[in-house]
C-alpha cells in the first residue's frame, strides 16, 4: 500500500486541479469525479474544473452555509447547469475527492482561503480498496443527502450572504512598510545538528529582545542560509518558499515564510542562522504589484538565465532570487 499512497506537501489543490483537468481533457476516460467536500467556495470551479455531466458533488449546501458564504450557490448552480449531481448533506465535515482510479482524502474545503491562508495536507492514492472505500463512502453521502435542483439552488441563489467579520476584516498590504530589497529564496526541508540548535536557542533571547524593538503583530523565525557572499542584508525583506514536489515551476507561494531579516550568526564558522521578523498577519498574495503568475515567470526566467538578480517595479527597488541551489 506504502507504494502506491503518498503524502502531498503542501497545498493540496495543485495536484488536484491538476488530475482533475488531465482526466475531463481525456475523452476516453469515462468515469464521473466524485467529490464530498464540506464547503465549496466562490472559487471552487477554478479548484475543480471542467465538471459535467455525470459528476458528483456532495456538499454542505444548507441554507447557513449558504448566508455565512461558506458555501456558494452560484458556483453549485453552475455546475447544476452542466449537469453535475449536486447534493446537500448538511453537516458534512468530509474532504474526499475521487478522479478514475486516484484519490485524495485529505483536511482542505474547496475555497480559496485553503489555497492563500491555510496550511492543509492530504493523501494522494491508486490503492485499489481505498479508492474502492472512498467511492462507497460518496455514493453514501449522496444517498442519505438531499439532491438539489436547479430551482432549489436558484432560491439558494437569493439568501443574501453575510459573512462573519466581513465588516471589518480588510486585507493588510504586504509588505507593511517600504522596503529597498526583496529576496526569494528556495528553500529546503532541514535537519539541524545538536550545535546548530544549541546556538539557535542561545540567540533566541536576544532576537526577541530586538524584535519586541519594531512593536506587536511580529513573530521571531530562524532558517539555516548557506556560507556564501550573495545573502541578504539586515533589514531586507526574505520570502522563503518551498516547491512543489509533483509539478514542475510551479511555486507554491501561498505556503512561503515571510519576514524581515533581523541578525545573522554563525556555529563555528559553518552555514549563517539567520533570523528573520514574520508579521503574523501577512498574506504573501496580498503583495503590491507582484502576483504569483508573475512570481512563476521570475523564477522560469532566472532558472534559465542563472542570473543573480532581477530588478523590478513594485514595493522593492530590487529583487533577488536565490532558487534551486
Amino acid at each position: 500500500m506504502a507504494d502506491n499512497t503518498k503524502f502531498i506537501k503542501g497545498d493540496p489543490w495543485i495536484p488536484i486541479t491538476k488530475k482533475v483537468s488531465e482526466h475531463k481533457s481525456d475523452k476516453r476516460k469515462k468515469s464521473p469525479v466524485l467529490v464530498a467536500i464540506a464547503y465549496i467556495s466562490d472559487h471552487a470551479d477554478e479548484l475543480l474544473p471542467n465538471l459535467g455531466k455525470g459528476d458528483i458533488v456532495v456538499c454542505d449546501a444548507s441554507e447557513s452555509s449558504i448566508k455565512g458564504g461558506i458555501t456558494s450557490a452560484k458556483i453549485l448552480l453552475k455546475w447544476k447547469n452542466a449537469g453535475v449531481r449536486i447534493i446537500c448533506y448538511e453537516n458534512l465535515h468530509a474532504k474526499v475527492v475521487v478522479i478514475g482510479k486516484t484519490a485524495f482524502v485529505g483536511s482542505a474545503n474547496a475555497s480559496k482561503s485553503s489555497v492563500d491562508d491555510l496550511h492543509e495536507a492530504a493523501l494522494q492514492t491508486v490503492e485499489t480498496l481505498v479508492v474502492k472505500g472512498i467511492k462507497e463512502f460518496i455514493h453514501d453521502a449522496a444517498e442519505r443527502g438531499t439532491s438539489l435542483s436547479k430551482a432549489s439552488l436558484k432560491k439558494l441563489k437569493e439568501i443574501k450572504v453575510v459573512r462573519k467579520g466581513s465588516a471589518s476584516s480588510k486585507k493588510n498590504i504586504w509588505p507593511p512598510e517600504k522596503i529597498g530589497s526583496l529576496w526569494l529564496s528556495h528553500v529546503f526541508d532541514f535537519e539541524p545538528t545538536d550545535s546548530q540548535e544549541a546556538k539557535a536557542e542561545k540567540d533566541k533571547k536576544g532576537v526577541q529582545v530586538d524584535a519586541k524593538k519594531s512593536g506587536k503583530g511580529y513573530s521571531t523565525e530562524y532558517m539555516y542560509w548557506e556560507k556564501k557572499s550573495n545573502r541578504p542584508e539586515l533589514g531586507d525583506w526574505l520570502v522563503g518558499f518551498h516547491t512543489h514536489d509533483e509539478v514542475d515551476d510551479i511555486l507554491e507561494l501561498s505556503r512561503a515564510r515571510i519576514g524581515k531579516v533581523l541578525s545573522y550568526s554563525s556555529p563555528r564558522g559553518k552555514d549563517y542562522i539567520l533570523w528573520f521578523l514574520e508579521p503574523n498577519d501577512a498574506k504573501l498574495l496580498t503583495m503590491q504589484d507582484l502576483d504569483s503568475k508573475k512570481l512563476e515567470m521570475l523564477a522560469k526566467d532566472y532558472k534559465k538565465s542563472d542570473k543573480g538578480q532581477l530588478p523590478i517595479k513594485g514595493p522593492a527597488t530590487k529583487l533577488y532570487i536565490d532558487l534551486f541551489s
